[in-house]
């Protein structure tokens, strides 16, 4: 007895499906770009007169940070 090989059996698929398997595959390749500028603000920490951390983001906006019964707060104020 010869032994014989199975056969594949081939898929058909519809074009759709193929389109669909291109653009996915598109898709994956494409790359964001977000532009480089960096602000025009600092980023340096600076203490305030309480004793406390704070960064400007902004010219009206500042973030400080603070210590309070053991607890980190971080302050956003405009």
């Amino acid at each position: 007895m010869a032994t014989e090989e199975p056969k594949q059996k081939k898929i058909k698929r519809t074009s759709h499906e193929v389109e669909e398997e291109e653009e996915e595959e598109e898709e994956r390749t494409e790359v964001a770009t977000y532009p480089t500028d960096a602000p025009d603000f600092s980023s340096t920490i600076r203490i305030n007169e309480e004793g406390d951390s704070f960064f400007e983001l902004s010219k009206t906006r500042r973030v400080t940070v603070r210590q309070f019964k053991g607890t980190t707060l971080v302050d956003i104020r405009e």
